[in-house]
């Protein structure tokens, strides 16, 4: 009998895999390949280009770092990079870093990334090391490209991840200026959840008879993953926030529109003791680790963001994702969802929806295939489910909301987000009309137990209210005659004798006239009005005045008709949208002038410091160099966890200082000060630096 193994079909066994990556997937425990793995895993080794559309946490990750890895085997002596992918936020790079460095456990392929938000003088010395792979934002890219820092001419891959976002954060122009720099002989791949209008018109440019990988429908929610629409106004979605998160047990993703709305419900979760973390785009980048930290190591339950969370950052084993308020386009709504029930897990997706959203809900369910109801199997994967929260659930926290609601801060919090909710809501586009058959009075089937036991209180008190005394009105009257004497009696008595009063006759008061010279007498340097002046807007306004840019640009949609009706917006034939031609002017004007020249400044600094020349493209690596520079990005690294190599690098050899001294204590406490003033609204941190300000004076 022949022992030999036969290979299982369709597997990665079937691939033709280089030993090393097939030893790295199966460590990893990886042994059947995800439908677009199994599609479009042989399609890239076969060497076509393509452009594959799957849903959120379908594997698409893994699709394509397993070809380009098989597919540079190994370190290149030779100086340049071969595999580019390009992202759209910095979170994604490093959740793309993670999984790439667990699939090279057994190669030598080298990897850096090169993002936004982190220092340029690593970024050199992780060129100079010679890496096979960058993991890139366009942004900071194109900066190295314009500086002469960084060429891609040898480049064999190039990888567009979650390109709909690219292309709706406005990077379009960006990618083209990458695309020049590209050579002409190279594999192009674009992966992403939807395929946007204008993702396939770069397509056509960008790539060369590409296949279209498609499974199923861009709009699609795993089967594993239970929908719940809860009814509630707009007054009362912070009362429902709060009694649906404490009773849910496992961790809870609440979604936002804007980031004032993000710092309101943050303030109010901390204030009912809910341990909870809120991150948003504008964030300092260090305080956005920490507070991601804090999450994924179960301290805290909450974590409240924008939709910058819907893609890009590692947030794994979520079990709750709550839709504070709705999007307006489907493909938000998915996207959101998406961080829950992830590979075949179990997910929980529930959303606060007022009464003007009810449309977008119906629109949205069109778009997934799932259907309305308001009673059935809650593991039917075809069904949606949706009821008001009854109003006495709500009111278990009313009397510690309106103590919340004399709170001035919080006050402040709110005023604040109810105005950026305005116009979040301008911007947002109107739902489809479509019939609706929803009825809003029903319960939703998740408190239909918990509102028994008031049912049943409501019985109690329907019995009381109808209950029939088996006394005779004689048998009364003799029992109140004997209670005369009672103090309530008498109140009782005297309270008639005094509605018998005839009222007093009214008397008009005649205006008296003014003797006083009210202009004369008014000093104008030291008097305060009682009212104010509504010709002069008050300090409060321009402190906390919002702008269109200071809501999220993801959560605006594609065609809004708001942003057509301002006078600053012009039509873009190219860009085919409204653009802001003195934005644009500016931004290119300091890319092309101030920034090239100081960040060729920097670069000649950097050399100047390590002695570290990057070598041209095409040669071979210098041993000595490459060793040089990856000691110094090692000691970088180090050094920012707080470790050093000597003592005039730091205070000591090897490890971590556990005892520091009063200068350091200040050093750290004046950092941390300076952090939290920097996260602060602007308004509240101008009347902080004022206060600052006249306490020197």
């Amino acid at each position: 009998m022949d022992q030999t193994k036969v290979k299982k079909s369709g597997g990665f066994e079937s691939m033709g895999l280089i030993p090393e990556l097939y030893r790295a997937i199966k460590n990893q425990g990886f042994n059947v390949p995800t439908p677009i793995q199994r599609k479009a895993i042989p399609q890239i080794l076969a060497g076509r280009d393509i452009v594959a559309c799957s849903k959120t946490g379908s594997g698409k990750t893994a699709a394509f770092l397993i070809p380009l890895i098989n597919k540079l085997q190994n370190h290149s002596t030779v100086v340049g990079i071969r595999g580019l992918i390009l992202l759209p936020t910095r979170e994604l790079a490093l959740q793309i870093a993670s999984v790439l460095k667990a699939l090279l456990k057994f190669s030598d392929i080298q990897y850096s990334i090169m993002v936004g938000g982190h220092g340029f003088e690593g970024q050199f010395e992780s060129l100079a090391a010679n890496p096979d792979i960058l993991i890139c934002t366009p942004g900071r890219v194109l900066q190295h490209l314009l500086e002469d820092r960084l060429k891609l001419s040898r480049v064999q891959m190039v990888i567009y991840d979650e390109a709909d976002f690219l292309f709706e954060m406005g990077l379009a122009d960006q990618l083209k200026q990458i695309l020049t720099h590209l050579p002409s002989q190279k594999q192009s791949l674009m992966f992403s959840a939807t395929i946007p209008e204008q993702l396939s018109m770069f397509a056509s440019v960008g790539l060369k008879d590409y296949i279209f990988c498609k499974l199923d429908k861009e709009f699609q929610l795993p089967d594993s993953m239970q929908l719940h629409f809860l009814f509630a106004a707009n007054d009362n979605k912070l009362s429902a926030l709060i009694y649906l998160i404490r009773q849910l047990e496992d961790t809870c993703l609440v979604f936002a529109s804007t980031r004032f709305l993000v710092d309101m419900l943050s303030y109010a979760l901390n204030k009912f003791h809910i341990s909870s973390v809120h991150v948003y785009g504008k964030m300092d980048q260090l305080d956005r680790k920490e507070q991601l930290d804090n999450f994924k190591r179960n301290q805290v339950k909450v974590l409240i963001v924008t939709d910058l969370a819907s893609r890009g950052i590692d947030l794994p084993f979520v079990a709750n994702v709550i839709h504070y308020d709705y999007p307006s386009n489907p493909k938000i709504f998915i996207h959101r969802s998406g961080r829950t029930a992830r590979a075949g897990k179990a997910g929980y997706v529930y959303a606060l929806i007022s009464s003007e959203e009810i449309l977008y809900i119906k629109e949205t369910m069109i778009y997934v295939g799932r259907k309305l109801v308001n009673e059935g199997d809650f593991t039917d994967p075809s069904l949606a489910f949706y009821g008001n929260m009854p109003i006495e659930l709500l009111m278990q926290n009313q009397e510690k909301l309106n103590d919340l609601n004399d709170d001035i801060e919080f006050q402040n919090y709110k005023e604040i987000a109810t105005r950026a909710n305005e116009k979040f809501r301008k911007t947002r586009g109107s739902a489809k009309k479509v019939k609706t058959n929803i009825d809003t009075s029903l319960v939703h089937p998740l408190f239909k137990d918990k509102i028994q036991v008031e049912e049943d209180t409501k019985d109690m008190l329907n019995q009381i209210k109808n209950f029939k005394s088996t006394q005779s009105v004689i048998e009364i009257k003799k029992f109140e005659s004997n209670q005369k004497s009672d103090p309530f009696m008498k109140a009782v008595s005297h309270l008639k004798d005094v509605q018998k009063r005839k009222p007093l006759p009214k008397i008009e008061l005649k205006e008296q006239p003014k003797s006083l010279n009210i202009e004369n007498f008014m000093d104008q340097k030291f008097f305060i009005p009682t009212q104010r002046d509504p010709t002069k807007k008050s300090e409060f306004e321009d402190l906390h005045k919002i702008t269109l840019e200071d809501i999220n640009p993801f959560v605006i949609s594609d065609g809004t008709d708001a942003l057509r009706k301002r006078k600053q917006m012009v039509w873009d034939k190219d860009k085919k949208k409204y653009v802001n031609p003195k934005a644009t002017q500016q931004q290119d004007k300091e890319d092309r002038g101030m920034k090239v020249e100081k960040g060729k400044q920097n670069f000649k600094k950097w050399q100047k410091q390590t002695s570290i020349q990057l070598q041209n493209v095409g040669e071979e690596e210098d041993q000595q160099m490459v060793s040089r520079a990856k000691e110094l990005f090692k000691r970088r690294q180090m050094r920012g966890k707080g470790y050093y190599f000597n003592q005039e690098e730091g205070p000591q050899r090897g490890g971590k200082q556990e005892i520091k001294r009063p200068e350091q204590l200040l050093k750290s406490k004046k950092i941390k000060k300076n952090l939290k003033l920097k996260n602060m609204e602007k308004g509240k941190r101008r009347q902080i630096e004022k206060k600052h300000r006249k306490n020197k004076l």
